[in-house]
């Protein structure tokens, strides 16, 4: 799901990878800590699943993709990522990669590639992630 966003190229996009999180990218490898465990942003997502990532900021994400998914009946992680949460950013390599404020978020395919992301909160993160996850998944209702 575009987001205005150009899509990154490098000097050769054969050759060079280019991290980003505009969406149709893959998720970005940063090195996190799950308690004292090392894992990669990669280990935190997939699974046969979509995955909701956010940071600290990101409460509003969390409830409504909870409830999303029930409403829709789809199996849908949510991951927060920050300081005093299960999954923290120890080397700054999250922050760095994310693309997004504390208080966005990334949706990520079962894939690993980012479907959609929203950079900042907004007022009604129910709506505005129930129409994404509809037009992701075919279930839009159509326009005239």
């Amino acid at each position: 799901m575009p987001d205005g966003a150009p899509f990154p190229s490098g000097e050769d996009a054969a050759l060079f990878y280019v991290a980003s999180t505009v969406p149709g990218s893959p998720l970005s490898h940063a090195w996190l800590a799950r308690g004292t465990e090392t894992i990669s942003s990669l280990d935190a997502v997939g699974r046969g699943r979509f995955t909701l990532l956010t940071g600290i900021g990101g409460a509003t994400w969390t409830v409504a993709a909870q409830e999303l998914a029930s409403h829709l009946g789809i199996p849908l992680d949510v991951v927060s990522i920050g300081p005093g949460l299960a999954i923290e950013d120890p080397y700054g390599e999250w922050a760095h990669v994310r693309e997004i404020a504390e208080d966005g978020c990334l949706l990520v395919r079962p894939d690993r590639h980012i479907a959609f992301r929203a950079r900042h909160a907004v007022d009604d993160p129910a709506t505005v992630l129930s129409d994404a996850f509809r037009r992701l998944l075919g279930r839009a209702p159509h326009r005239a």
